[in-house]
């Protein structure tokens, strides 16, 4: 996991700086609307393997959550 922080917003980007203190402009889009600024992030990088994986392990995992509320 990469760690960050959000530092900037303008009309088109969203401004993060990482924990090794590289800057990340970031396409700003409705779901980044309401972030402070100083918001924390976390960011993973996975390769296209791995993130069929992690989709199949998400979707166990929620399954299974909505299966207990029931």
């Amino acid at each position: 996991m990469i760690q960050g922080k959000i530092i900037k917003k303008d009309d088109k980007h969203i401004v993060f700086e990482l924990e090794d203190g590289q800057m990340l402009h970031w396409p700003r889009i409705p779901l980044y609307e309401d972030l402070p600024l100083e918001t924390p992030i976390s960011l993973m990088v996975m390769v296209g393997s791995d993130i069929e994986q992690e989709r199949l392990r998400l979707s166990k995992y929620l399954l299974n959550e909505i299966l207990r509320e029931n």
